[in-house]
């Protein structure tokens, strides 16, 4: 790590490059002042303080020669009295392992020679202090591990290193920080945001699945023996779920999901219990408005028409019975027409 007498004397370099490409001439940042005002001085000094401190916090992210590299999760939580399943594989250097290769895990510090209790398991001996198995094939460059019956004091950054006769290695800049919790992690209640009515929706249950050997049960009150289902992460972790699709009405308005998780710890003979509880928000379908594209607007329109038909028909109707009757009247006298008539036809005799 460079001290701040070093990043000032790198700094000061960087300032008096600057002023060579600008064709300026500049032994101080009084000079820088002078030239260019005291706040575009501040700016720029700010700015490359700045740079020399990432580039030095970069230098010092790893203290040792990097040939050797592991891919692998940079943390993992892990839980009391279960396992942990560690994704690795490594890479670099261009030796070959064969089946005869060794794999070495190392807590705290890398430095392999000068700190040998550090090691808590090595593949090619017996007595190790953790119990841990290789269910990686190190002669395909897979270091994937499983940690056994995980204990509270094994939180810690630990270093993989492969030995294979006169080959050796140590992931020295690629430490993995394991983290352990004495208490079940609480599971995960994934909806959609926006619920409504008679809309189909799925809901899922997950959880934090450490270990595949002792896989965590999921149960809740949204069905009964949920098929659970694990799926492993981008970083080769693993995760448990467990689904149900619902068509949404107006009772599940301010229903409570309640999921429960059982991970089973010292082998199985014993389990920890966390829960989740979440409530759902529903809110009503939209009203029915008259849409050319719905069918109950069509059958609405539908019948619309066929009253203003009938309607029309018997206006026609009507007309033509008053028109009948009409011409009856004008072709047929009454009675009291024929009688002046014929009193008139008499008069004339007379």
């Amino acid at each position: 790590m460079l001290d701040s007498f070093q990043l000032w004397g790198a700094l000061h370099s960087l300032l008096a490059c600057g002023f060579a490409v600008t064709g300026q001439h500049c032994t101080s940042v009084s000079d820088f002042i002078i030239t260019f005002g005291q706040e575009e001085t501040s700016m720029f000094v700010n700015l490359m303080t700045t740079i020399m401190v990432l580039f030095a916090a970069d230098a010092a992210a790893c203290l040792y020669p990097a040939t050797f590299f592991i891919d692998a999760p940079k943390s993992l939580e892990a839980l009391e009295g279960t396992c942990l399943q560690i994704p690795c594989k490594f890479r670099g250097n261009t030796a070959q392992t064969t089946a005869n290769a060794a794999g070495v895990w190392i807590r705290k510090d890398p430095r392999f020679a000068q700190y040998p209790e550090n090691v808590v398991y090595n593949s090619s001996r017996k007595d190790n202090k953790y119990s841990m198995t290789f269910i990686g094939n190190l002669s395909e460059k897979n270091c994937t591990t499983v940690l056994h019956n995980v204990q509270e004091n094994y939180a810690d950054n630990y270093f993989f290193r492969v030995e294979d006769g006169q080959f050796t290695a140590t992931a020295a800049c690629d430490p993995v920080q394991i983290t352990v919790s004495d208490s079940a992690w609480s599971p995960s209640i994934e909806i959609p945001a926006d619920l409504k009515e008679e809309e189909s929706v799925t809901v899922t249950c997950s959880a934090l699945t450490p270990c595949l050997q002792f896989p965590p049960e999921l149960t809740w009150n949204l069905s009964k023996d949920p098929q659970r289902q694990i799926e492993k992460n981008t970083n080769g972790s693993f995760t448990t779920k467990i689904q149900e699709n619902i068509t949404l009405s107006d009772t599940h308005d301010g229903f409570t999901i309640n999921c429960s998780i059982k991970y089973p710890v010292n082998k199985g003979e014993n389990v920890k219990t966390a829960e989740t509880q979440q409530t759902l928000n529903v809110s009503r379908a939209p009203t029915e408005t008259s849409s050319f594209s719905s069918s109950s607007g069509l059958v609405s329109i539908t019948k619309g028409i066929i009253g203003a038909i009938l309607l029309i028909c018997l206006g026609f109707l009507i007309w033509w019975f008053e028109c009948r009757h009409s011409s009856s009247n004008q072709n047929h006298p009454t009675s009291q027409s024929l009688g002046e008539e014929n009193a008139a036809h008499r008069q004339d005799i007379h």
